[in-house]
């Protein structure tokens, strides 16, 4: 689940994670979960710091006037052992920056670009207390390596990590494991924010599906 929310990851510390015994018996059972998300930041100096706040990391063009940055990814999270979830998901970013050409591979993390790229993804996600004040998703290493493929830009670029940069670079993934769905303001209010300036948009809708 989306990225640089995280530079380090603590392997031992993560594989390690499991659901508390205290957990509730509706979230033990779940063994599928369906996540959506979508975002937009039209950005301006003014909304730099909500832009930061919702994706839960910055990126290069937030705050940037006359840029614009979109993301979109659908996640589907089934249950391996012992609390980890595989995690299957596509995603979509599209930047607008002037003067700047296509880009789609590692690299849009840290720098701007002008199109849009498309990624396919696996990883690894836990669920415990989050930052939302609910039980999020969070990413994890797994036993295996994991991939990032990244479609655009004229050609197909594969990265292989043994922690998947969607995953793991945002350790809270900001997503509670709990079904229901946020609008822009509701889920500025999950985050302690208590208004959201204009050109800043977000989606999420979680579903239990097992």
């Amino acid at each position: 689940m989306s990225p640089r929310r995280l530079v380090s990851v603590l392997l031992t510390t993560l594989m390690a994670l499991t659901l508390p015994v205290g957990r509730p018996p509706a979230l033990a059972a779940a063994t599928r979960w369906h996540v959506s998300f979508s975002m937009r930041c039209d950005n301006t100096p003014e909304n730099e710091s909500a832009c930061t706040t919702l994706w839960g990391d910055s990126m290069p063009v937030f705050g940037v006037a006359t840029t614009r940055w979109v993301w979109s990814e659908s996640d589907v999270l089934t249950l391996e052992t012992h609390g980890q979830f595989v995690e299957h998901g596509t995603a979509r970013m599209t930047e607008r920056v002037p003067h700047l050409g296509p880009l789609c591979d590692a690299r849009i993390w840290d720098h701007g670009f002008t199109g849009t790229c498309r990624l396919v993804y696996t990883g690894y996600v836990v669920i415990k207390p989050g930052k939302t004040g609910l039980r999020d998703f969070w990413g994890a290493c797994g036993t295996s390596a994991t991939t990032t493929t990244y479609y655009g830009a004229g050609h197909v670029k594969k990265e292989k990590e043994l922690c998947n940069v969607i995953t793991t670079l945002r350790a809270d993934t900001l997503f509670p494991a709990q079904s229901g769905s946020w609008n822009t303001k509701q889920y500025a209010a999950l985050l302690k924010l208590k208004s959201v300036p204009p050109g800043v948009t977000v989606r999420l809708a979680v579903s239990r599906q097992g």
